[in-house]
């Protein structure tokens, strides 16, 4: 993993009942007596801020699209298994989701357009099932 820096963007993973999700990097401190690093992540869009432990990331870059994954749902669309991440010719960087409803249909998502990324976990940890 790359070396954690404010502004970066991570994913976390299940932590205490909480869903992984994305974030990006405000602070990272240092807490010498356990020996470990605390990471201040913005989650939200209203500006609230979550604490987690260094242990909990499981990805990190400078690009948000470089933390998707299958089955995450990206400006509301589910990111099917066979996504691809790509740069096109003027060197912006995409993603290329199928539609659910219709495989045959490719959707494209430059990275200056990603809006919010709710993830498999998230989407998981909300959903209420009738039996």
């Amino acid at each position: 993993m790359e070396i954690l820096k404010p502004n970066m963007y991570v994913r976390t993973k299940n932590h205490n009942g909480f869903a992984g999700g994305v974030g990006k990097i405000e602070k990272i401190q240092d807490d010498k007596t356990h020996k470990t690093k605390w990471i201040t992540l913005d989650r939200s869009l209203d500006g609230i801020s979550f604490l987690v432990n260094i242990s909990e990331i499981t990805k990190a870059s400078h690009n948000i699209i470089d933390l998707i994954e299958a089955d995450d749902y990206v400006n509301g669309h589910k990111v099917c298994d066979d996504f691809r991440l790509d740069t096109d010719d003027y060197g912006n960087n995409f993603i290329e989701i199928g539609i659910e409803s219709d495989k045959f249909l490719n959707h494209y998502i430059r990275e200056d357009e990603i809006e919010t990324i709710v993830t498999k976990q998230q989407f998981e940890s909300m959903q209420y099932e009738v039996k």
